[in-house]
């Protein structure tokens, strides 16, 4: 894969459009080049347009989104309405282009981003949605997101960190940079699921455990005790029945004999009402049915009485109407007298005014004109003086510049005169660079041995290390070396004062064991007493959970006997309550179609109890269930009490078997040390505190001697650089030497002020050059100004007479125009009279159409008023006739008033309502008198049916005996049941539970196994053993681009996982010898980090070609010849494999070796340009 082309567009600090060339140019000639800038000038912005336009990504965030951008307001470059970034590659000869966009729609948010992927050489787009355009790309290439950053973008800071960090550091590291962090998720998915499927399997194996079973003895003795009670309880039903049915028979003819005595009394009332309806509401029905015939008559008189009284008001109202009509149009004549009148006066004005009007519109037009003429004129000499100002300001201008430049010319003049000894020392600066170079490398040498000088004493290494100037490090180690005299024979001393501490610190081990173990026998002890303690409590306990399981046992029996009865009763009478229709339609002494039975007492007797046994089973069950869980949780605590109480009792014998080895164990000690057993001695601090001091003691005399052998070595190890501090301390001697010669022309002078001083002396020479010629431009500058300054004079003059002539002319006619008509417009004058015109015209016509209307409805008022009066006549003379007819039938039935007979007359719904009750009454009479009947007939044929001698008290306490037994009997055929069905259960449930802990068993075994491998709680172990194949790879890859780099150094890991490091580094140059590789310095790390970033980028290509690389920062750190070999590797590394190769940095040494670069400048904006130079 090889990048082509760079398009981009208002992204970060690249502000405009831009466009970088690889295929062509200086970068497409040179293999490597630099891409160089100030910080913030947008380097690290190029990769990031390669990222975007091929990945929707970049390195430094996360998915570019709309949401994204809006938030951080990261990526485009602010104040701008879009953005975009392109990039041109080809994989296989053949040429794609990726493109990113975004904008600025019309409300100012911004858009969602657009993506679009094509074909260069047929320009045709693929047929892809935006989100679609990342995935395409990575096929194309062969390579994802983070597998092109490990490839292409090659990240030596991240390596920099994996070098200097721990061994846990660096796995984690290590996860980051390549992406392999499944390894740790799957290691703890492993553990968790091998965590569940055991919790799964205990918890079958406890419900196993819960579930009690009969033996078979126990379940014959049941079967056995339920087939009798059975038998017995339905001899005692029968019983039951016969008695039943006598009590319920004495009890029907009890409620019959009181029925009908209530019926009796019902009779009574009855016959009271009947008499009542007589005297009063039959009466009124009689009147009723007399003037009935009258009706239609009365019908006739009451509508006569509505119909005259309402045309009598209508005529009232129509006669008003008129009067207040003719009053309104009597105003309306006035009112259109008056406006004729006022049009009139109206149109003689008009006329008088009409030729002021035009007089007045021909000296506004003068007056506007010749204000337009003075305006311009105004404009003009405006101008004019505007432009003299300016040439008088540039005029002053010419003369300061004059002024300054005869000033700069006279210092300049003065300096080459002062210092005229700095003429050749142009020519003498090239020998004195090359004398500052060697002394700068001897001092770079001297530098580096400084920094790998490895000292036992960390103090003085850094002290050392601290120290910049040679002088300064020589005269340093003289001064150690001076006051220090080595010691002889301190190797032999050390082994010695070895040897005397390792036997004093087995004496001490000896009596520290004998301590720990007695402090371990008295904790014992007092441990098994706590555990006999206990043993007492946990056995009182128990007995006490025993007796509440046997009290809650029999309140479960003796509940559980109460339900199954509540439910038998229950059951029944709902099958009772089933057959209310069928009671219904029974009759008195016919055979019922279920029984048979002639006896039907439930007919008037059956009492509806179903919802309050329902009541009653609901609370019973709620009872069981309370008892039954109390039951479960005690024998739950039985069951835990007697396994804690097991296992007190196997840490008690535990315990005491242990006491006595571990007295066994301290006497032999003892023995072997040579003391006495004394338990609470030997438990004591102090009886190891002498030891551990002379143990102590030696040690710090050991530590001494070590000290002395460890300066030792430090002073030969600082005799090579103390050759190298005078080596560079001379060379830089001689240059000052020769700088020195020219410490009277620049003072304390060094190689950077003679340049500064030659650099000085050439700009004053150029610059009293350049004043001259600026000089004498000035001169002729000035000359022209001047002249310009008196043409303008005389034109601004001139224009000020004429414009004021205008301006008096302008007044004269304002005046006259004021006189004759104010400062009115004729226009609006006119327009406002012919306004009020046309409006009195207008009210004028509506006027008389208004009183036209008013004379027609007068008219048609009038017409109306006539023909009602004539009805209202022939109404009245009917009303007339139909009263005189009503009062004879007044007379006839010698009643007062017309209004009494209609009072008579009943309505049609209060006639059928007293019909109604007259039926009602009569028939509510006969069913009294049939029930009566019918119940004496009841009364005497069940008398004849109850028992001779029939005595109820004591028919009452048998079947009160007999219930009493069938509950008994009921309650404990229930309970057998209920133990037999619940074993039945509990022995289904057992089968199921092992066949489910079985299958259990197989898949935590699987799952054990596999968390056993690779499982842990952090994911620790299986990613510990993925990046150990990881690094080792790695490493193979990264020594293969290291040995290009140097022959010195091999990178080797480690295989001891038990060590604090993993990776080290193997010094071919000093024997071979290993150290860690967070001991490399700047420039070392450089190189080993740049070849671990080139073994990963082989790692993430795989197979695919990498054709351009990029390289972000690092080589700051590198002394001028590691730069030289570095850069050298990466000529033979581009020739090798031919792909071409950027370099991101601000090294000026770099900048001067390669050539050919990539420059971003950025201006005080903030915002950069992009060169390609080469």
């Amino acid at each position: 894969m090889k990048i082509n082309k760079l398009r981009l567009k208002n992204l970060n600090s690249l502000k405009g459009e831009h466009e970088v060339d690889f295929a062509s140019g200086p970068l497409s000639e040179n293999g490597i080049f630099a891409i160089t800038g100030p910080t913030g000038a947008g380097k690290t912005t190029l990769l990031d347009a390669i990222c975007l336009a091929l990945y929707n990504q970049v390195p430094r965030t996360l998915k570019v989104s709309k949401t994204l951008l809006v938030q951080s307001g990261a990526i485009c470059t602010r104040n701008t309405t879009d953005s975009y970034a392109e990039v041109e590659y080809s994989v296989d000869e053949k040429e794609y282009r990726s493109a990113w966009s975004i904008r600025i729609n019309k409300r100012g948010n911004l858009a969602d981003y657009e993506m679009t992927l094509a074909d260069v050489a047929t320009g045709e787009f693929y047929d892809l949605k935006k989100s679609e355009v990342p995935r395409h790309n990575e096929q194309i290439i062969g390579l994802g997101f983070e597998q092109f950053l490990k490839s292409s973008l090659l990240a030596q800071g991240e390596f920099a960190k994996f070098l200097k960090a721990s061994k846990d550091e660096r796995g984690k590291l290590l996860e980051n940079i390549t992406g392999t962090t499944i390894y740790r998720e799957i290691g703890i998915a492993a553990y968790d699921k091998q965590r569940r499927e055991k919790d799964k399997l205990e918890l079958l194996e406890k419900g196993v455990e819960l579930i009690e079973l009969l033996s078979e003895d126990q379940l014959e003795e049941l079967k056995e005790e339920s087939k009798a009670k059975e038998e017995e309880r339905k001899a005692n039903a029968q019983q039951l029945a016969q008695s039943t049915q006598s009590k319920q028979l004495f009890e029907l003819i009890q409620r019959d004999q009181q029925s009908l005595t209530q019926k009796q009394q019902e009779k009574e009332e009855v016959q009271q009402q009947i008499l009542a309806f007589e005297s009063e509401e039959k009466q009124l029905l009689h009147q009723h049915r007399k003037v009935a015939v009258y009706q239609e008559l009365m019908g006739q008189y009451e509508s006569l009485v509505k119909d005259t009284t309402q045309m009598t008001h209508g005529l009232d109202r129509d006669a008003e109407q008129k009067r207040t009509q003719q009053k309104a149009m009597d105003q309306l004549q006035i009112d259109i007298q008056q406006l004729a009148l006022a049009l009139s006066t109206k149109e003689k004005e008009r006329d008088a005014q009409k030729p002021i009007w035009e007089q007045v519109r021909r000296w506004d037009i003068e007056i506007a004109e010749e204000g337009r003429l003075l305006t311009n004129q105004s404009t003009e000499l405006a101008e004019l003086k505007a432009k003299l100002d300016e040439q008088t300001l540039e005029l002053s201008q010419l003369q300061e510049r004059k002024d300054a430049m005869t000033t700069s010319k006279a210092d300049c003049a003065l300096y080459l005169s002062e210092n005229e000894g700095l003429k050749g020392l142009s020519g003498a600066l090239s020998g004195l660079e090359k004398q500052y170079k060697q002394a700068q490398d001897l001092t770079g040498d001297c530098h580096r041995l400084r920094d790998q000088l490895l000292l036992n004493d960390q103090d003085l290494s850094k002290a050392v290390k601290e120290l910049k100037k040679p002088d300064e490090i020589l005269h340093y180690i003289d001064e150690l070396t001076a006051g220090y005299q080595g010691a002889n024979n301190i190797p032999a001393q050390v082994e010695k004062q070895r040897n005397q501490v390792k036997e004093l610190g087995h004496r001490f081990n000896a009596y520290k064991e004998l301590h720990q173990k007695a402090k371990h026998i008295q904790s014992d002890q007092v441990e098994l007493e706590q555990v006999t303690a206990k043993i007492a409590s946990d056995t009182l306990a128990l007995e006490n959970l025993k007796e509440s399981v046997d009290r809650l046992s029999h309140e479960q029996e003796v509940k559980g006997l109460t339900v199954e009865e509540l439910e038998i009763r229950h059951q029944r009478q709902q099958l009772e309550a089933k057959y209310e229709e069928d009671r219904e339609a029974l009759v008195e002494h016919q055979p019922c179609p279920l029984c048979g039975s002639e006896q039907h007492p439930f007919v008037t007797h059956y009492t509806h109890s179903v919802s309050k046994t329902a009541e009653e089973l609901t609370r019973a069950k709620l009872d069981l269930e309370t008892i039954s869980t109390a039951l479960i949780q005690k024998q739950t605590a039985i069951k835990s009490t007697q396994e804690k109480l097991a296992e007190a009792k196997d840490k008690q014998a535990s315990l005491a078997s242990a006491y006595e080895s571990m007295m066994d164990e301290l006497e032999s000690l003892c023995l072997a040390v040579d003391t006495s057993v004394d338990l609470a001695a030997l438990a004591r601090t102090a009886f190891v505190s002498d030891a551990q001091l002379l143990l102590h003691e030696a040690e710090e005399e050991l530590q001494g001697l070590i000290q002395q052998e460890k300066k030792q070595q430090d002073h030969m190890a600082m005799a090579t650089v103390r050759s190298a501090a005078l080596k560079a301390k001379q060379a830089a001697d001689l240059y000052k030497a020769e700088v020195a010669s020219y410490s009277e022309i620049v003072g304390s002078a060094n190689l950077d002020k003679l340049k500064e001083a030659t650099r000085q002396y050439e700009e004053n020479q150029a610059k009293l050059q350049q004043i001259q010629s600026e000089l004498q431009t000035i001169a002729k500058e000035e000359d022209l100004v001047t002249k310009s300054i008196a043409e303008s004079n005389t034109h601004i003059t001139k224009k000020a007479e004429v414009q004021t002539a205008q301006k008096k002319q302008l007044e004269l006619k304002q005046k006259q125009r004021s006189e004759a008509f104010g400062t009115k417009d004729p226009e609006q004058e006119q327009a406002a009279l012919a306004q009020a015109m046309d409006d009195t015209k207008t009210q004028l016509n509506d006027t008389k159409i208004e009183n036209a209307r008013l004379s027609e409805s007068i008219q048609a008022l009038s017409t109306s008023l006539s023909t009602r009066e004539e009805e209202l006549k022939d109404k009245q003379l009917r009303l007339d006739t139909t009263t005189t007819a009503l009062s004879r039938v007044v007379q006839q039935l010698n009643l007062e008033s017309i209004e009494q007979l209609r009072q008579c007359l009943l309505s049609p719904s209060r006639v059928e309502e007293i019909e109604e009750k007259d039926r009602t009454l009569d028939r509510k009479r006969e069913t009294i008198q049939a029930e009566i009947v019918r119940l004496s007939q009841s009364i005497e044929s069940q008398t004849a049916q109850l028992p001779n001698g029939y005595d109820h008290e004591a028919v009452i306490a048998m079947i009160e005996a007999l219930n009493t037994a069938q509950e008994a009997l009921l309650k404990r055929i229930n309970e057998i049941e209920f133990k037999l069905a619940d074993h039945e259960k509990n022995e289904s449930k057992n089968q199921t539970l092992r066949a489910e802990i079985k299958t259990q068993q197989t898949v935590f075994a699987r799952w054990k196994k596999l968390s056993e491998l690779i499982g842990s709680a952090d994911g620790k172990v299986f990613s510990t053993f993925a990046q150990n194949l990881t690094l080792q790879h790695l490493i193979f890859l990264a020594n293969r681009h290291l040995s290009t780099l140097s022959d010195r150094y091999v990178l080797i890991k480690d295989a001891n996982d038990t060590n604090k490091e993993d990776i080290y580094i193997r010094d071919q140059w000093q024997g071979d010898t290993e150290r860690s590789v967070s001991t490399l310095s700047g420039g070392e790390s450089f190189i080993v980090s740049l070849s671990l970033a080139l073994g990963l980028s082989e790692m993430a290509s795989k197979n695919v070609k990498i054709e351009s690389l990029f390289i972000d920062e690092g080589f700051g750190t590198l002394d001028q010849n590691t730069l030289e070999t570095v850069l050298t590797v990466l000529e033979q590394l581009q020739y090798k494999s031919a792909c071409s190769i950027g370099v991101i940095s601000h090294v000026e040494q770099l900048k001067e070796r390669i050539t050919t670069q990539i420059v971003l400048d950025l201006n005080a904006a903030g915002h950069s340009t992009i060169s390609v130079v080469g």
